[in-house]
C-alpha cells in the first residue's frame, strides 16, 4: 500500500491567489495515522522535513485528530465536519471525508 500523499500545490484557496495549496485524501484503511499524514504533507507545503516540524501537540492532539473521524463502533464511517488548525505557519483543514488542505499563510 502506498501511503505517500498525493501532493496537488494549487494557489489560492476561497479566492486568494496568493496562498499556494497543497491537499491530499487520507486512507482511512491505511496504517499511517491521519496525524502523521498531515505532518508530511505540511512538511512538504513547508519545504521542510517533517522533523523539524513543531511538535503537533503545541497545536492539536494528535490521537484526538485520529479518532475523529474514525469509524463508528458499529463499522459505519462518519459523515460529515472538518477540522482546522495551524501548524508551522500553515492552515491546515481536515474533512471528514479524508480530503487534508494546507495552505501557507
Amino acid at each position: 500500500m502506498n501511503t505517500t500523499p498525493h501532493v496537488h500545490p494549487q494557489n489560492g484557496i476561497d479566492g486568494d491567489d496568493q496562498s499556494p495549496v497543497y491537499s491530499t485524501t487520507y486512507d482511512w484503511t491505511s496504517d499511517v495515522p491521519l496525524s502523521t499524514e498531515v505532518l508530511t504533507l505540511v512538511a512538504e507545503a513547508a519545504d521542510v522535513d517533517p522533523i523539524d516540524l513543531e511538535p503537533m501537540n503545541n497545536c492539536v492532539d494528535p490521537d484526538a485528530l485520529n479518532k475523529l473521524f474514525s469509524t463508528r463502533e458499529d463499522g459505519t464511517p462518519r459523515a460529515g465536519g472538518n477540522v482546522s488548525f495551524e501548524i508551522h505557519g500553515h492552515y491546515v483543514t481536515v474533512f471528514a471525508d479524508g480530503q487534508i488542505v494546507v495552505r501557507g499563510r
